[in-house]
């Protein structure tokens, strides 16, 4: 079985937690939850699909393809997943408040139709509702101190986010950042929660604490992997004049933007400077942009960094006692990933 065959079989089962544990709920604040879900519309009434897009998923999808390639029990690892799902819906909603994006999933975000402060109160309210989700498993065999254990990686990741979303903020206002400052907000960023929930996964397997570690660096470098691939394909394979360019526009530091903001010089440094010190760029300027990068080999040093990391990403899989299957879907999975070609 590949990967995309994993996630489309884990896909219902996620969709169907989230429902029982959201759908029933009458209060206007669950509401919203139901919309950023992509269940219902802005009136309430079900939307065509009446289904969550699949890409909010993908992460969630973690434990449970971990937990059955180290031989557990599914349901043991569903707990793990819903939390996951929600943990990071709860990240996205912030952020999209943060960004300014007014999109999230080809339709309008949450906060865009009910305002900031509404929009706060239901991302908090699904982080809370991860927490009570990896808490309120009835049928995982965790002991007491395993349990406290799984709150304290979910938490850590989630204070992770916040501080990497607090350097990446900062950094727009810097051209000055370098791949190691780069690379330090990532791994919190981005890579804190896809690390968190590999293991989480094996933990519902049982796995040992060697098994663990292997898989926290593998977990770690995937995260970093999807989030330099969305820096390339935000910047190369994007309608920027059909689509609002957010992180771009916003001046976020993205590897290829770091590469040049680092090595331009001559006429490349001035046209970065005269995006970058604008007090607000215009979709005009991602064409110029995007020019820079190109004449300076940007994408190209952005795969290779990407091609480095999916082989450190690998080979944290060597000394893991996993079937062959197993080992191929999370090589699979590394390798898709680490594609920035569009699609």
């Amino acid at each position: 079985m590949n990967f995309s065959e994993y996630i489309a079989k884990y896909n219902h089962i996620i969709e169907s937690q989230l429902r029982d544990r959201i759908l029933h709920e009458e209060f206007p604040l669950y509401s919203m939850m139901k919309y950023h879900l992509g269940w219902i519309e802005k009136d309430g009434t079900p939307t065509l699909s009446g289904q969550t897009d699949p890409a909010l998923y993908c992460i969630g999808a973690l434990p449970l393809l971990i937990n059955e390639i180290f031989g557990g029990q599914s349901q043991d690892a569903l707990s793990s997943a819903v939390a996951i799902v929600l943990v990071e819906n709860s990240a996205l909603i912030h952020q999209d408040i943060q960004d300014g994006m007014p999109e999230r999933s080809g339709r309008p975000s949450l906060w865009w139709h009910w305002g900031p402060a509404q929009a706060i109160n239901a991302g908090d309210g699904m982080h809370a509702l991860g927490r009570l989700a990896l808490l309120e498993n009835d049928s995982q065999n965790w002991s007491a101190k395993t349990l406290v254990k799984a709150i304290s990686i979910l938490d850590k990741a989630c204070l992770d986010i916040c501080e990497g979303q607090f350097v990446d903020i900062t950094y727009t206002e810097r051209v000055d950042v370098t791949l190691e400052d780069y690379m330090a907000m990532i791994s919190k960023k981005s890579g804190a929660l896809v690390q968190s929930s590999v293991v989480l996964g094996a933990m519902s397997a049982g796995c040992e604490d060697n098994n663990l570690e292997n898989l926290a660096e593998y977990g770690l470098k995937l995260g970093l992997s999807i989030q330099i691939r969305n820096d390339i394909l935000d910047l190369w394979c994007t309608d920027h004049q059909s689509r609002l360019s957010g992180d771009i526009l916003n001046k976020k530091k993205s590897l290829p933007i770091v590469y040049a903001l680092q090595n331009a010089k001559g006429n490349e440094k001035h046209i970065l400077g005269d995006i970058y010190f604008k007090r607000t760029m215009e979709n005009g300027d991602i064409e110029r942009l995007v020019d820079v990068l190109d004449s300076m080999g940007a994408r190209q040093y952005s795969q290779e960094i990407l091609d480095s990391i999916k082989k450190e990403c690998l080979s944290s899989l060597d000394n893991l006692n996993i079937s062959k299957s197993g080992k191929d879907a999370l090589v699979e999975l590394a390798t898709i990933v680490s594609n920035g070609d569009c699609e």
